[in-house]
C-alpha cells in the first residue's frame, strides 16, 4: 500500500476495529474509499433532520441495513426510518466465520421492534459473502451456518411458518 493507503487504513481501523468488508477493495482506490467513509460518517450521525432527508431523498421501500455491530448508530438507523418503509437488519456479519450468539441477535432485534413494528422487517446477513466474485469471504460451509443461523433467527421473530 501507497503511504495514502496507509493513512486511510489505519484510520478505519482505529475506528473500527480493523479494516474488513468493502473497505478492503475501496481502499485500491484511496478517493473512493473517502467517499465511501464519509457516507458512512454521514449517515452515522446525530442530526435526525440529515438522516430524514436521506431516506426522504431516496425512494426505496426497504432499506437494507447493517445490524450485525450492536451499535447505537445502527439503531438510530433503524429510529429514523419513515414509518411507511420497511427494514431488513443485517443481523450476522459475513465477513467472519464465527456464528453470533442467538440470544444478543434477538435483544438487538428486540431494540429494533421497540421503533419499528416486527411485521415490517426481515433479516439476512450483513452484506454479501464476497467483495470480489470469486474470491469469498468464507467458506461454503461457513456461508451455509450463517445462513442457516440466520433462519433460526428468522423463525424465532415470526414461528416456523414463512
Amino acid at each position: 500500500m501507497n503511504p495514502r493507503q496507509q493513512e486511510l487504513a489505519a484510520r478505519i481501523a482505529g475506528r473500527r476495529g480493523a479494516v474488513r468488508g468493502t473497505f478492503r477493495v475501496w481502499l485500491h482506490s484511496p478517493e473512493m474509499c473517502e467517499r465511501a467513509e464519509s457516507l458512512g460518517a454521514f449517515a452515522r450521525f446525530d442530526h435526525r433532520a440529515r438522516l430524514e432527508r436521506l431516506y426522504a431523498e431516496i425512494p426505496a421501500d426497504r432499506w437494507v441495513l447493517p445490524y450485525d455491530q450492536g451499535t447505537g448508530a445502527e439503531l438510530d438507523l433503524v429510529r429514523g426510518l419513515p414509518e411507511d418503509r420497511d427494514v431488513c437488519l443485517g443481523v450476522v456479519d459475513a465477513t467472519v466465520p464465527g456464528l453470533e450468539d442467538v440470544d444478543t441477535v434477538m435483544a438487538r432485534i428486540d431494540a429494533a421492534a421497540e421503533l419499528k413494528d416486527i411485521e415490517d422487517m426481515a433479516v439476512s446477513p450483513s452484506r454479501g459473502f464476497a467483495d470480489v466474485a470469486g474470491r469469498p469471504l468464507l467458506t461454503a460451509d461457513d456461508q451455509r451456518r450463517k445462513l442457516v443461523l440466520v433462519e433460526t433467527i428468522a423463525r424465532y421473530c415470526w414461528g416456523n411458518v414463512f
